[in-house]
């Protein structure tokens, strides 16, 4: 049996026993939701075994992202045929990388579709097209007007197949299954590298028949389906952006969608760039929402900035909000390669990730956690008989305080 308690302070980010003034009481008769895995995006800039090194024995990921590759197949006759491109650079990172991190004893894996190939999309482009231009055109970098740059309907079908033999390949070449699939990235907007146009109504029904699919061929049912990884609001994902927007509605209030959803997913983003940490009303509106229906809330998608101490103490509430808030059970960050691995060298995101990754583990479930100090808040989990209890200190020194145990529970 084990107890740890972190505390994360705007003056020190440490793994520390804390006691006296101030009191945080565990209820844990209240649950919330079992962890499924906390992580990032996975194959990128190389997989190298002390990435891997790292991001497991070191950052203590469990779950991890990655690309479903648009060459894995590369026309319409060898979807066809099932022929496969042997030379997708794609797929062989996503293979290197599932090896070795299996090889360390995680197999939780999501794979995110960026865009469908280009010869399934209107445009004939995997990314977004300009004055007759694919991808970087002198448009800009987000957003070109291109209303050609989405997956044609006629082809819903066709992509479900993709996705069957990419996923079957997968796990012929690990020797497991993908954990989950989403569709689309960030569904709303056009954007420079492998992106496509899927609004709710049309994320929908092609969920609908890329779901029926994996549901009747027992060597798929068991992968299950994330999406819209829309940006992070409540009101965004509810058609705040009119019906195209409306992700909730169309994937979670629609019971024929929402049977082949396994989890509601968003990006931590106020615009696909920049961080957005949401607030604990806003993450509460989405847990009530997917508790209500049994689903599970998912963070799939966020940047931690980078640049000072203060920064770093808002990633952390955002991890700190989206867990106790809205009950999130899968987080993962955008790319690990970036300053959280900082090429070998820890630095403030670094020391911010761990204090989650590394102490909430799969299977740990939140329980009730109140506190009485202002600006301060604290979150709990258990798994079986060893607790991590996290405290976020928002004030400008350090505070002391005192555990207590609501009637019915036991603490170490």
């Amino acid at each position: 049996m084990k107890k740890t308690l972190l505390l994360i302070t705007g003056t020190i980010l440490a793994a520390m026993m804390a006691f006296s003034q101030g009191t945080i009481t565990i209820d844990a008769s209240k649950q919330y939701q079992t962890i499924e895995g906390l992580g990032g995006f996975g194959p990128d800039n190389g997989v190298t075994d002390a990435f891997v090194k790292h991001v497991v024995d070191i950052l203590g990921c469990t779950a991890f992202r990655m690309a479903t590759p648009p060459d894995f197949i590369n026309s319409a006759a060898n979807l066809t045929s099932g022929t496969i491109n042997a030379s997708s650079s794609g797929m062989a990172a996503n293979v290197s990388f599932a090896n070795k991190v299996k090889a360390k004893g995680q197999q939780l894996i999501i794979s995110t579709t960026w865009t469908p190939p280009a010869w399934m999309k209107q445009n004939n482009c995997e990314c977004q097209k300009w004055g007759g231009i694919c991808c970087n055109s002198p448009c800009g970098t987000y957003n070109c007007p291109d209303t050609t740059n989405y997956l044609k309907t006629s082809e819903f079908a066709n992509y479900g197949k993709y996705l069957d033999l990419y996923c079957k390949d997968f796990k012929t070449k690990t020797g497991f299954d993908v954990y989950a699939l989403c569709i689309q990235n960030e569904p709303m907007f056009n954007e420079p590298y492998g992106s496509a146009l899927l609004y709710a109504p049309r994320f929908a029904a092609a969920m609908r028949t890329i779901g029926a699919r994996f549901a009747a061929d027992p060597a798929l049912s068991g992968i299950k389906f994330y999406g819209g990884e829309h940006m992070c609001t409540y009101a965004g994902n509810n058609g705040g952006q009119g019906d195209n927007s409306k992700y909730i509605p169309y994937l979670m209030d629609d019971a024929s969608t929402r049977q082949y959803m396994h989890a509601f997913a968003v990006h931590g983003y106020v615009d696909g760039m920049s961080l957005d940490i949401g607030s604990s009303g806003d993450w509460a509106s989405f847990a009530s929402k997917t508790e209500g229906y049994g689903k599970k809330m998912w963070m799939t998608e966020t940047g931690f900035a980078s640049s000072k101490w203060s920064d770093y103490m808002n990633s952390g509430k955002g991890i700190f909000l989206a867990l106790k808030y809205g009950h999130v059970s899968l987080w993962t960050y955008w790319v690990l390669f970036d300053q959280i691995y900082a090429d070998g060298v820890p630095d403030g995101r670094t020391a911010v990730a761990k204090q989650f990754f590394r102490f909430i583990r799969p299977g740990a479930v939140q329980v009730d956690a109140t506190d009485n100090t202002s600006n301060m808040i604290s979150m709990a989990f258990k798994k079986g008989s060893d607790w991590t209890i996290l405290i976020l200190n928002a004030n400008t020194s350090e505070q002391t305080i005192t555990l207590s145990q609501a009637a019915g529970t036991t603490l170490p």
